[in-house]
C-alpha cells in the first residue's frame, strides 16, 4: 500500500483504498462507493457480472502446490496449532466463499 500511495502521490492521481476484509466483514462496499462518488465516479456493483474466463480455468497442479506451500508457510510463521486453525475456520472467516477459500474446504 505504501508503494501505491507513493505512485499516486507522484502522479497526482487519486487512490480509493479498500480491503477484501472490509468488503466481506464490514462496510467495504459503502466505503468504496463513497470514495468513488467523492471523485465524481459512479459505483456500479453487479454481483451477477459474468465470470472472467481467467478465473474459470482449472487450477494447474504447480499453482495448487504453490498455494498449499504458501498456506503452510503462513501456518508455520504464525505458529498456529491444529486447534487454532480449527477455531479460525469456525469463526467469521468460515463465511468467506472465495475461490481460494473453497480450495481449502
Amino acid at each position: 500500500m505504501a508503494w501505491k500511495r507513493r505512485v499516486h502521490t507522484e502522479h497526482g492521481t487519486s487512490l480509493v483504498e479498500s480491503t477484501w476484509a472490509e468488503v466481506v466483514f464490514g462496510d467495504g462496499l459503502t466505503k468504496l462507493e463513497d470514495g468513488l462518488t467523492r471523485l465524481g465516479l459512479s459505483f456500479d456493483w453487479d454481483p451477477e457480472c459474468p465470470i472472467n474466463d481467467e478465473w474459470a480455468k482449472p487450477v494447474k497442479d504447480e499453482d495448487l502446490a504453490r498455494l498449499v506451500r504458501a498456506f503452510m508457510a503462513h501456518v508455520k510463521s504464525n505458529s498456529w496449532s491444529a486447534g487454532a486453525l480449527e477455531a479460525r475456520l469456525g469463526s467469521e472467516l468460515a463465511q468467506i466463499d472465495g475461490f481460494r477459500a473453497r480450495l481449502f474446504s
